[in-house]
């Protein structure tokens, strides 16, 4: 698709001045180019490898958990309680994964929340643990990763690019799962 600065600023909720500080930088290192006042991404394979090596889930805030319930009891409780007191979630990672693109299986939930989890994790009874945990709460630093989040059956998944930024930097079989969705 081609843009125009006005379009992707408006798209990505973003002042003018910054989307147009951004194209620069993206044409700077030669992964767009602007033809006729319109954008067109000519690297993207590039771009998300750039992308992959300066992000990283663990600027969220991160807090794990232990459930005594399986894992997908534990991702569809977590959805119902955030849909019924309106906050933003999505899973991630392997569970995200498994609804996108099953490859690796994981014993362990991983949910974007928005705010909340300590009401949450009081409210269903998770007991936060330094080790053996089966449910990972990532509270976004930036609300980004809620920006085209998928309704895939009953679950709410981030993105694939988001999944694919997520799951790439994660240790322990992320990054095959990754390039598996990729």
């Amino acid at each position: 698709k081609l843009w125009q600065v006005q379009q992707l600023a408006e798209e990505a909720d973003v002042s003018l001045g910054l989307a147009s500080r951004i194209k620069d930088q993206l044409a700077e290192e030669s992964f767009l180019i602007a033809e006729n006042r319109l954008l067109k991404l000519v690297a993207p394979s590039k771009l998300m490898e750039a992308w992959t090596q300066s992000y990283s889930y663990k600027k969220n805030r991160i807090r794990e958990y232990y459930s005594a319930f399986d894992v997908t009891t534990v991702e569809r409780t977590i959805q119902e309680y955030c849909t019924n007191n309106n906050i933003r979630c999505a899973l991630t990672m392997f569970s995200g994964a498994a609804r996108v693109a099953p490859h690796v299986r994981m014993n362990k939930a991983f949910l974007y929340v928005e705010r909340g989890i300590d009401d949450l994790a009081k409210t269903l009874n998770f007991k936060q643990v330094a080790s053996g945990a089966n449910l990972m709460f990532l509270e976004p630093y930036d609300q980004g990763v809620f920006y085209k989040k998928q309704q895939i059956g009953e679950d709410a998944v981030v993105s694939n690019v988001q999944l694919y930024l997520d799951l790439k930097r994660y240790k322990g079989r992320g990054e095959e799962a990754a390039e598996f969705l990729r």
